[in-house]
């Protein structure tokens, strides 16, 4: 039997099952929930940071989700920080052990989506992927039964591909859909500072370079979403969120609700705002 183990317990979130579940039921006391009749609550897209900067927003993607969601068997989970040169590769273990318990990957949808989608490479762990791996505490707390498929995906023409394909497993399994991405990496650090520092980078990151793509996911403009990042770097993992955004295209989802958008600077306003993140939480 072939395990994955956590490889950012301790640093990204909690090593331990009592401090995953205190910090959770603290994310708990500020949970922003989204009731809208116009949703179908079948996907979500999730930040990746450590839970002390985006592990809030993660939070309440998830239990929007669940809350509007009984007996869900199966979670498609989309990440990777991976370039339109990546082959997209889809994890073919047989489980992800998570400090609440183990979450079992449901090989034979890897199968079926390896069959259906030939581009498709295999790996028996996703390694140190924090696109992955914060997400799993969640998963397992929200949804303690559900199995798993998890796909990475590159910055090319196959997400939409994915998109179409994976959208089908709701006609054998009662599946959400999970795809993870960061937004703007501002500053010196990332070599990306094109309004300068301070208040008035945040301005431009929240109100101009963010804006637009959180606009598109929202929009379910999942065609665009590519081309976006590439030329405004303002999406660490642009083939899941096109993959994610393209699933719930193929819902005949028009528009999605934004749970929460904020920077790292929000959560820590430290110096002269040099160097930040941006995160949304969106549901369809």
């Amino acid at each position: 039997m072939k395990k994955i183990r956590p490889s950012l317990a301790g640093s990204f979130y909690p090593s331990t099952k009592q401090d995953c579940l205190d910090e959770i039921e603290e994310m708990n006391k500020r949970v922003k929930i989204i009731d809208d009749k116009n949703l179908k609550y079948i996907a979500g897209i999730v930040p990746h940071a450590g839970w002390f900067y985006s592990g809030s927003i993660a939070n309440s993607v998830f239990q929007n989700l669940k809350n509007k969601n009984a007996g869900v068997e199966l979670i498609v989970l989309y990440g990777g920080h991976f370039p339109a040169n990546y082959k997209t590769r889809i994890v073919n273990a047989d489980i992800c052990e998570t400090p609440l318990g183990e979450i079992k990957i449901n090989n034979e949808v890897v199968k079926i989506l390896k069959n259906q989608i030939k581009e498709l490479s295999e790996e028996e762990s996703f390694g140190s992927d924090n696109t992955i791996e914060v997400q799993l505490p969640f998963i397992k707390y929200y949804f303690p039964d559900v199995e798993l498929v998890i796909i990475r995906v590159a910055a090319n023409q196959i997400a939409y591909s994915i998109g179409k394909i994976a959208s089908s497993l709701t006609q054998k399994y009662k599946t959400i859909f999970i795809g993870s991405t960061d937004l703007t990496h501002y500053g010196m650090r990332f070599g990306f500072t094109p309004a300068g520092i301070g208040e008035k980078a945040v301005r431009w990151v929240k109100e101009q370079n963010d804006k637009r793509i959180v606009d598109l996911a929202v929009n379910v403009e999942y065609e665009k979403i590519i081309e976006e990042a590439e030329k405004n770097y303002n999406a660490c993992c642009p083939g899941s969120l096109a993959a994610l955004v393209a699933t719930a295209h193929f819902f005949n989802i028009k528009k999605g609700a934004l749970v929460e958008y904020k920077t790292s600077y929000d959560v820590l306003p430290e110096g002269a705002a040099s160097d930040f993140v941006g995160y949304m939480g969106v549901i369809f």
